[in-house]
């Protein structure tokens, strides 16, 4: 595995960049083996609500980043997810039970797509406009929940 400050075995969720704990843990299973993996927090309503009241904000300052710096920005994310993929097909593979060529063909799909949007001669989707598409209003018809 790549020796970075990435942690493949240890998780947490992440809300507005920051680690928050858990109180309740779901133990992962590779369901090929059987074999205990780790453990994984389970969210709370309130880290759910938090976590989408800064999308949301984050939406209003994002919509208005233009289509080179999203590229730019993507590209970079690009390079970090590269230096990582061994460690990505790794864990998709334990969390998966898949074969190791499986989860490397899905990778290499991933990277494809990644790759191909953060060219400079992807196409420029409509909702990539300049101006966002709906109301950037915090719990906008957008972002309908059931």
């Amino acid at each position: 595995m790549s020796s970075s400050k990435i942690s493949f075995t240890s998780f947490s969720n992440i809300v507005n960049g920051k680690q928050r704990g858990a109180n309740s843990q779901h133990q992962g299973v590779n369901p090929s083996t059987g074999e205990k993996l780790w453990d994984v927090p389970i969210a709370t309503q309130s880290d759910v609500d938090d976590a989408v009241a800064c999308a949301e904000n984050a939406y209003i300052s994002w919509s208005q980043t233009d289509m080179e710096h999203r590229r730019q920005l993507l590209r970079k994310w690009v390079d970090l997810y590269l230096s990582h993929k061994d460690d990505f097909v790794e864990l998709m593979t334990k969390e998966t039970g898949k074969p190791v060529s499986s989860s490397a063909d899905g990778q290499n799909q991933g990277q494809h797509c990644l790759t191909h949007f953060s060219s400079d001669n992807s196409p420029r989707p409509k909702s990539w406009a300049s101006k966002p598409s709906c109301p950037t209003s915090p719990r906008s018809n957008c972002l309908k929940r059931e």
